[in-house]
């Protein structure tokens, strides 16, 4: 075998052998390592760091007969379905576990069905696997919800609760990076529960499954009570608000205050905690440890607080090199998972270059089943996910398919099944942002394609945002009017650009990162003219492109953004307009800055073993 062999070959091989043997151990890996890299060939610190890797994947192998997300049957929908599951007796453990904790939270009162103000909701058994970043099942969980999906609507409740928009993160991402801030990730135990229902308005709901048949009732209680809730039981509509403002408020009295741009963003100018329901992270300088430290003590008091180690947030997984300051967000877990449930991960397929054919899709002829919709939808489904959060190469693919959700085509479904294909085959991709970057710190650019839309002949726009060489902020998709020239394409597309970007800039100003004039790229010079020059104004009959043209020239006068000429190879927003064919598709997202992480990931998962 040659000096040269890549180590993540090495990997994949001993890894593929661990699966029909794992009983390899130090001597046997040893023994394997030598007739593949004699060590005459190789100098000892060669053979000292290939002899590491076989370790790793060794270790991984050992444990390896656990169970695996892809040997477990499918979980149990209902309370019956209990007693002929394999997992039957671990998810009633898992029962009797939930319920004892709700017992000791108080979360509800058990009165006479005839003393209840109204009809009892019923309550639902969710059941689901825990499993480790690995794909390992850690334990059966089972969580009893309301069916909120029941509750009147006429009661005036304010339901609404805000959740973090992945943009925010990956800019956080991106001012961790940059700045070298400590990330610390905890996650609240049955958060909900902390939070109490208004007495004025009481909800009753039903016995839950299991609660007599596991023995719960006490003395005096009878099969035939209901429950009046008194914590805020995860289903019910308002519950989320309800833990939102619980939280808030524990965070303003230890000085940490909402942001005005990001209801989930809290900062007091120095710390920065970012919330997603009930997984909290705090951000801080490394001077600011003593104060991260009391903040975390303060919200200790209060909650049942568990600190993770910050390697997932919301299935992306996070990748830090900290002495060189980057942070990488991948989702190749999430993408094996999609290709594996599509059946799409087979080796024997073509692998595409690219995510979507060059050849325009069209609307079908005739008429897709109930199922075919279903099963094209869950495939788009799956594809937005990805595009929304970490994979903006594909983003222009996954709008083009949502166009046809419902009535979709073989072709539309093949064009699907490619891009899953396509995501699967690059599925250590990661979005990388480099805190050493000394280019310039945020990268604006706008594009849009002229009626491009057979059917509509609306056009594309589309935009991205680079933030300290990694993208933060991107759209694709087709604009809402229809227009009569390139030009007033561009100047729509700049117009949705420029407002985004002042969202941006108020979050970064609100975490006190001021980057200076925003300056927004674009490869149309009249464009560029018709927002810079005074008397250049376009020729239009359409009153809303009229509109846009002086408003960009308004902004443009008052000095709140810049606006500059990008030749179109140079143009990193040019593949969320337009099905780029190999060559320029993988110059596009060079200029993305994705980065191929996969032999980190396999030495970090071997690391783990």
């Amino acid at each position: 075998m040659q000096a040269n062999l890549d180590q993540v070959a090495i990997l994949d091989v001993v890894a593929a052998g661990s699966q029909k043997n794992c009983t390899g151990t130090d001597s046997t890996i040893n023994t394997v390592l030598t007739t593949l890299l004699p060590f005459e060939q190789h100098p000892e610190g060669s053979l000292m760091t290939f002899h590491s890797i076989f370790l790793v994947a060794a270790s991984k192998a050992a444990r390896d007969h656990r169970l695996h997300r892809d040997d477990l049957i499918r979980l149990p929908k209902r309370y019956q379905d209990l007693e002929s599951h394999p997992m039957g007796l671990e998810f009633k453990d898992a029962i009797r576990k939930e319920l004892h904790d709700l017992l000791q939270r108080g979360t509800w009162r058990l009165i006479e069905c005839d003393k209840a103000r109204g009809v009892p909701l019923p309550l639902k058994w969710v059941f689901t696997y825990n499993f480790d970043q690995d794909g390992y099942l850690q334990r059966s969980k089972a969580r009893v919800c309301v069916r909120g999906d029941l509750q009147d609507d006429d009661g005036g409740i304010e339901t609404y609760a805000a959740t973090l928009a992945a943009k925010t993160f990956r800019v956080m991402m991106a001012t961790a990076a940059r700045y070298d801030l400590e990330i610390r990730q905890f996650d609240v135990g049955n958060a909900f529960l902390y939070s109490e229902l208004r007495k004025d308005q009481p909800v009753y709901v039903q016995l839950p499954k299991g609660y007599v048949e596991l023995g719960f009732l006490k003395p005096g209680e009878t099969p035939n009570m209901v429950a009046e809730l008194q914590k805020a039981l995860y289903g019910l509509r308002e519950s989320p608000l309800l833990w939102y403002n619980e939280l808030s408020q524990a965070l303003k009295e230890a000085g940490i205050d909402r942001t005005d741009e990001e209801p989930c963003v809290f900062t007091d100018g120095k710390i920065l905690v970012l919330v997603y329901v009930d997984d909290i992270l705090i951000l801080g300088p490394r001077q600011e440890k003593k104060a991260m430290d009391n903040l975390v003590r303060h919200l200790q008091s209060k909650y049942d607080l568990r600190e993770e180690a910050f390697q997932w947030y919301l299935g992306i997984r996070v990748v830090r090199d900290r002495p060189n300051q980057k942070i990488y967000l991948c989702q190749d877990a999430y993408i094996d998972k999609v290709a594996r449930k599509f059946k799409l991960c087979d080796s024997k397929l073509r692998v595409p270059s690219i995510p979507i054919t060059t050849i325009p899709l069209v609307k079908h002829s005739g008429q897709a089943s109930k199922d075919e919709i279903k099963t094209y939808q869950e495939r788009v489904g799956s594809l937005m996910y990805v595009a929304v959060m970490t994979r903006p190469d594909i983003a222009r693919a996954a709008a083009q398919l949502a166009r046809f959700l419902t009535n979709p085509s073989p072709e539309h479904l093949a064009a699907a099944n490619q891009c899953i294909l396509y995501l699967y085959t690059t599925r250590y991709l990661a979005v990388v942002y480099d805190g050493m970057h000394r280019g310039q710190a945020l990268v604006i650019a706008s594009d849009a394609s002229f009626a491009d839309d057979i059917e509509t002949r609306r056009s594309s726009q589309g935009y991205v945002m680079m933030l300290f060489n990694g993208p933060v902020v991107w759209k694709a998709g087709l604009q809402d009017t229809v227009t009569t020239s390139t030009t007033e394409a561009e100047l729509l597309g700049l117009e949705r650009t420029t407002k985004e970007s002042y969202a941006l800039d108020r979050l970064l100003r609100d975490i006190a990162v001021d980057l200076g004039p925003l300056k927004i790229y674009c490869d149309n010079l009249q464009t560029i003219r018709l927002v810079v020059e005074e008397n250049h104004r376009i020729t239009t009959k359409l009153r809303h492109v009229d509109v846009q043209n002086m408003w960009l020239k308004q902004e443009f006068k008052k000095g709140r953004f810049l606006v500059e000429y990008l030749k179109t190879d140079q143009m990193p927003a040019d593949g969320l307009t337009k099905a780029l064919p190999r060559s320029k598709f993988e110059h596009f997202r060079s200029m993305l800055n994705l980065v191929d992480i996969k032999r980190h990931v396999l030495l970090e998962d071997g690391a783990r073993a």
